[in-house]
């Protein structure tokens, strides 16, 4: 009986688990990112949210293969664990959309610490002559002004963001 409820929880994990880039996937991610913002309401703690754009990556890989874009994502996931704390989130969302959360950071910081990942990331995969053409584009929001719309706010930033870069 406990080898069966042990299993079970494997299962689980494994369910919530990108299986490319070994992060939590869409449905892991949010669900982690709906309790650290119940916890960042409770504590009155900060947290900032981070949506992460590798913008020309769905280029790349038509023209260089799904292999090119698989290590995109697989550098993109890494450059995130690596460049943030244990107790920070790193999900994917899907495709070339990526979260962070980070906890007790507000978003000047989390604006910092994520512009440091992005160079880290872009000199890393720029390295590949098939993966030149990538670029990250961040939005960052916080909990500073209410838990309620959280996602939203990081979601117009990234849009705004993206705007900046095309004008």
């Amino acid at each position: 009986e406990r080898v069966a409820h042990r299993l079970a929880r494997f299962r689980d994990f494994r369910r919530d688990r990108d299986d490319l880039t070994h992060i939590p996937n869409r449905a892991g991610v949010l669900e982690a990112l709906q309790r650290s913002a119940a916890w960042s309401e409770r504590a009155s703690e900060p947290l900032s949210v981070a949506l992460v754009l590798a913008e020309g990556l769905t280029d790349a890989a038509s023209r260089h293969g799904h292999e090119a874009g698989n290590a995109c994502r697989r550098h993109l996931a890494a450059a995130l664990e690596r460049g943030l704390r244990r107790v920070d989130l790193v999900g994917t969302l899907g495709g070339d959309l990526f979260v962070a959360a980070l906890v007790r950071c507000e978003a000047v910081e989390a604006e910092r610490r994520m512009s440091q990942i992005r160079g880290v990331f872009e000199n890393r995969v720029h390295a590949d002559r098939r993966l030149r053409d990538v670029v990250l584009s961040i939005g960052v929001a916080d909990t500073l002004t209410g838990t309620p719309g959280l996602m939203t706010r990081a979601q117009e930033a990234l849009d705004q963001v993206r705007a900046e870069v095309r004008t």
